[in-house]
């Protein structure tokens, strides 16, 4: 099976997290960039009003492979923003995908992911694995949410 993974990370959590699956399970990985700066203002703003970023590569060769894992933060709730292009053209095109998450609030579980993902593709995904920071501590010693934000898995 000749897998594509496509990662965007704004704190390098998820980046981490793609090029550690792509060496394990010899997969393609590209990792997209956007070409103006990300603040936490224009994350609530492209959220709020259904924006896309521009980003880099604008688009990817998906058709040569079988399958597509998208790696990225989920923010409010939804896939993040740099990533729409990419489900844009998985709507297009059919391939089967699933979505993996690593992200640093405390919510043990965003609800809306898949929702989020259906919307954008017109199809669930076939696995979402959508895990918390803070997920990696112990029961009761978890830092808050705000805290979280500033931890590093690499």
């Amino acid at each position: 099976m000749k897998l594509l993974l496509i990662s965007y990370s704004l704190g390098g959590n998820n980046a981490a997290l793609a090029e550690l699956l792509a060496n394990q399970l010899s997969a393609k990985h590209i990792s997209v960039t956007e070409k103006n700066k990300r603040s936490s203002w224009k994350i609530f703003i492209d959220m709020l009003f259904n924006r896309m970023p521009k980003v880099e590569p604008e688009s990817i060769a998906m058709n040569d492979f079988d399958q597509v894992v998208l790696i990225g933060p989920v923010w409010m709730g939804g896939a993040p923003s740099p990533l729409r292009p990419y489900l844009k053209q998985l709507k297009k095109n059919g391939l089967p995908y699933s979505f993996v998450s690593i992200s640093g609030s405390g919510k043990k579980h965003n609800t809306n992911v898949r929702k989020s993902l259906y919307k954008r593709t017109g199809r669930n995904p076939m696995a979402i694995i959508d895990k918390s920071l803070g997920d990696l501590f112990p029961e009761g010693k978890q830092p808050s949410g705000k805290a979280l934000m500033n931890y590093h898995i690499y």
